[in-house]
């Protein structure tokens, strides 16, 4: 079962969360606090949506907005974790996100992936999916 978050969930997500952050270098400490107020106000203003797999086994974010340079409505995939069991199925929620995207009136969807988690495999899953690689990003801990 696939279902959008409330508010009321966003403080339920803290075991999934956790497993996410503990899975990746990449992940810098989780905040509960902050992510339940950064969530709350997306979903309030109505341009961020999570959904929820089953009982929180796992999750997917996104927000919408206008692109800077030509205002057209972009869906970005800011995370997608399932807990390991549960993997198969969280093809679920992409779709549902494609879904919302296509029906808010976006007209691209990015997507991202971790590259110290499977990043082949997700990157050829992606492909299958219709998605191209469109830039790669670079970090550095100042």
């Amino acid at each position: 079962m696939i279902r959008k978050a409330t508010i009321e969930d966003l403080p339920k997500m803290i075991n999934l969360a956790e497993e996410f952050y503990a899975s990746s270098e990449f992940l810098d400490r989780f905040d509960l606090n902050v992510f339940v107020s950064n969530w709350a106000n997306f979903i309030n203003i109505g341009i961020g949506v999570i959904w929820i797999l089953n009982n929180f086994d796992g999750c997917l974010g996104a927000i919408k907005y206008p692109d800077v340079n030509n205002g057209k409505l972009v869906a970005t995939e800011f995370f997608w974790f399932v807990s390991l069991g549960k993997r198969k199925e969280g093809i679920k929620l992409l779709i549902e996100f494609e879904k919302w995207a296509k029906d808010e009136g976006c007209k691209r969807i990015i997507m991202g992936y971790l590259k110290d988690l499977m990043p082949e495999k997700i990157e050829s899953f992606y492909k299958k999916m219709g998605y191209r690689a469109m830039e790669t990003n670079y970090i550095k801990e100042i």
